[in-house]
């Protein structure tokens, strides 16, 4: 099952226009954020050995909520609609993500979250990071 980014270009938050569907995405307006690198957008596991969890031994994930991280200006998301069955994911999740930056260096990231009923945000498996400082070279 393949899902597709769509933008009105204006994905920031969660309450922006980003969009996530079945339908092939055709001729999308671009997203932007500005990063600052004195607000890094934060990570809930800093350090998965100061977790608690060791991520490649299986553990369970403790369920963090989202929601603070979904409403930064430098963070685009990309919701479905509200599903009208459950939906299983098996196996791992490719994202694969046309971006430019003018900085000399940058990292991409992307994670698949579950919002709850009650709006909770939970992630899905680990955040797969893209690191990025060769135009040229593909990720």
């Amino acid at each position: 099952m393949r899902f597709f980014l769509h933008s009105d270009g204006n994905a920031n938050t969660l309450n922006g226009g980003g969009r996530l569907s079945l339908e092939i995405a055709g001729k999308e307006n671009q997203d932007k954020y500005t990063f600052n690198p004195k607000k890094p957008v934060p990570s809930f596991i800093e350090n998965e050995s100061d977790s608690g969890h060791n991520l490649d031994s299986g553990e369970t994930l403790i369920a963090i909520d989202h929601r603070s991280i979904e409403t930064r200006e430098d963070v685009l998301v990309y919701s479905s609609d509200i599903l009208e069955a459950p939906l299983d994911l098996i196996g791992n999740a490719h994202v694969e993500l046309y971006a430019s930056s003018d900085a000399l260096d940058t990292d991409f990231t992307a994670k698949i979250l579950d919002v709850q009923p009650d709006g909770r945000a939970l992630r899905l498996g680990p955040i797969e990071p893209w690191p990025y400082a060769n135009p040229l070279q593909q990720h």
